[in-house]
């Protein structure tokens, strides 16, 4: 609940663990061996370089990384989003190419914050590209009792939705698209990691100063004064002073141990996520806070939740996702970067310095100088619109206690916040759907 998946090595199912990423599993007459062949903490040696030198190493890998991923067997494309990472690849594609590459982007439905579509039109526009376009509407939440069965365990991503449609429509033409992921974890593009250089200085404001704040942002809250920003400053200080693994949930969308306390009406079994968290990276404790959460990224939210969503919604398509931007090579050569390089925290500075200045002949000026995109479906709209019956419906009392796995009243309560948009809980929400429908699949 608190992270959305279930990590590595726990599995949802009682005696059964997962390999962690990054490791062998040998089985033979001397017994099971776990044997780890790749450790992020030994390529992020922390270490400051000449950026011209960087950039120029930056885009040679780059360019090899996309090389050896072009199948030139099969029919491949990419899939195109309205950011940097998916049309830095597709861009470096159409130098390596002598043919128009094979784009697919989706869109939302909803406020033109989250639709994607204009900009990734631009892009393939740009690249001269053939460009294929999906858009989602709110009934496609209905899907996700697809999504537990593709899935297996709950992954409560509501991105897997859209990814599963642009792959089956990509499969329809393709068998392998490359991809922009990992380029966030790789070049520092996390807003996170901006709260966390900011959160490291507010930690020698005083205290009294935090009361202020929340007392200004939830004033302005009731009147609807930016209510994005507003948001954004709320989660900051409130998490500001906590410890790195509390921090990096709070940065997150999911669960505060404080509810998942709520809805269960105990303590969790499995004991603290936050705690959990830190026990993950001990190994990086001298290291910047930004570099710690880095670290979580790689080790955590990565593997389990970016790349077991691109993995599990493709394969369902029968379609091969490459990702060029985990090239071993190039994170062997950014990942030891000081954060000092790879995150400009200047109000208004665009994301990843380092990847515009390795391509900056080459990206298009809407993506040089652009501001980043997420992959965010509008389930905050949706869940108080055109979805709003399908939420209560899965999410109803008695469905709920007939479950008996969460507290109904903390579940009512959560919704009717959510309707009345005093909150928004659209993550959290969607959560709790994909366990009841997975529970319904599977138990």
């Amino acid at each position: 609940l608190g992270l959305l998946v279930v990590p590595e090595p726990f599995c949802i199912l009682r005696s059964v663990r997962k390999l962690p990423a990054g490791c062998t599993l040998s089985c033979d007459e001397r017994g099971v061996r776990i044997e780890r062949y790749w450790n992020h903490a030994d390529v992020a040696v922390p270490r400051r370089e000449p950026t011209d030198d960087l950039a120029r190493d930056v885009r040679a890998l780059l360019f090899s990384a996309v090389q050896k991923r072009l199948d030139l067997e099969v029919p491949f494309g990419a899939f195109l989003s309205g950011g940097l990472d998916s049309g830095a690849v597709v861009g470096i594609m159409s130098r390596l190419l002598d043919r128009p590459v094979r784009t697919f982007s989706i869109g939302f439905e909803g406020p033109a914050s989250h639709n994607e579509l204009p900009i990734a039109a631009l892009t393939a526009r740009h690249y001269k590209t053939d460009h294929h376009e999906l858009l989602a509407r709110p009934d496609v939440v209905s899907l996700v009792h697809e999504l537990v069965k593709h899935a297996d365990e709950p992954l409560a991503i509501s991105s897997s939705i859209p990814l599963l449609l642009l792959s089956r429509e990509a499969g329809r033409q393709v068998k392998v698209v490359l991809t922009g992921d990992g380029g966030d974890e790789v070049f520092g593009g996390y807003a996170h990691y901006r709260f966390e250089r900011w959160a490291a200085y507010w930690r020698h404001v005083p205290r009294l100063v935090d009361r202020l704040m929340l007392g200004a942002l939830t004033n302005a809250g009731r009147v609807g004064v930016a209510p994005r920003l507003g948001n954004r400053a709320m989660r900051f200080v409130q998490n500001g002073r906590l410890p790195v693994g509390s921090r990096r949930l709070g940065w997150a969308s999911g669960f505060s141990e404080a509810e998942v306390q709520a809805l269960l009406g105990r303590a969790p079994a499995a004991g603290s996520t936050a705690r959990w968290l830190e026990s993950k990276i001990e190994a990086y404790a001298a290291r910047s806070p930004e570099a710690q959460a880095n670290a979580l990224d790689f080790l955590v939210w990565l593997p389990d939740e970016m790349l077991a969503k691109v993995d599990r919604m493709t394969m369902a398509a029968s379609l091969e996702a490459r990702s060029p931007l985990l090239d071993d090579d190039l994170v062997a050569r950014v990942a030891g970067v000081d954060f000092v390089d790879k995150v400009d925290t200047r109000p208004g500075a665009p994301s990843k310095p380092i990847l515009r200045r390795a391509l900056a002949d080459l990206l298009p000026p809407h993506l040089l100088a652009g501001r980043k995109w997420g992959f965010n479906v509008p389930l905050d709209d949706w869940f108080r619109g055109a979805a709003a019956p399908f939420v209560e419906d899965v999410l109803a009392p008695a469905r709920i206690t007939k479950r008996g796995v969460f507290a109904a009243d903390e579940v009512r309560r959560l919704v009717a916040a959510h309707r009345s948009g005093s909150i928004n809980a659209a993550n959290r929400l969607f959560a709790l759907i994909v366990f009841e429908i997975w529970a319904e699949t599977y138990l």
